[in-house]
């Protein structure tokens, strides 16, 4: 009988992540320069964003959510900017990672860490904030440590990600370095 063709694997949508991804543009708006995001970062994120802080309104009915729909209304200010800006880099043909989300302000405090590594900072950062803000106005903090816990997800997994990336470099520049000394020397195969 023939062979029965195997179906390709359905692809798989990670909605935890996607959610992390979402959240945590509120926070990397606020912490990272808004002239440097990439064209893929802060416009398709943006308005889901601004449906979750919406949500997050709604769960807090007898809350004073004021503090988080400022918050909304600043994240929707500064994510229209950088996205137009971003566009308007694209087009002048300007090299950029498309989804880079912008160069941390932290960089100029602490020049002597990397970009990395303040990345990987930040999250805590703004998990503590979130906390100091709960105690203040309830969904505004909630929200903020909500998002701090995104973007440290979405860090995490975007670090692992590069660090995957550059080991299999290294792995390839290696073979590379012995196909050439094979090359050179053709009497040692």
């Amino acid at each position: 009988m023939g062979q029965q063709q195997q179906k390709p694997p359905d692809k798989v949508v990670n909605w935890p992540f996607i959610f992390c991804h979402v959240v945590g543009l509120t926070l990397d708006l606020l912490f990272h320069n808004i002239w440097t995001f990439g064209v893929r970062s802060a416009g398709p994120r943006l308005w889901p964003a601004v449906l979750v802080m919406f949500l997050w309104i709604a769960c807090h009915p007898d809350d004073n959510c004021q503090p988080l729909f400022l918050f909304m209304i600043l994240v929707i200010v500064l994510g229209c900017v950088a996205h137009f800006n971003a566009m308007l880099r694209h087009f002048r043909g300007d090299d950029c990672q498309s989804r880079y989300t912008g160069k941390p302000h932290l960089m100029r405090l602490l020049p002597q860490l990397s970009e990395i590594t303040i990345k990987r900072i930040e999250p805590w950062i703004a998990l503590l904030a979130g906390y100091g803000i709960h105690v203040l106005n309830a969904p505004l903090g909630s929200f903020v440590i909500a998002a701090a816990i995104g973007m440290g997800i979405r860090v995490g997994v975007e670090y692992r990600g590069l660090r995957f990336r550059s080991m299999n470099i290294n792995d390839t520049l290696i073979d590379q370095k012995i196909v050439m000394d094979m090359a050179r020397n053709p009497q040692r195969r």
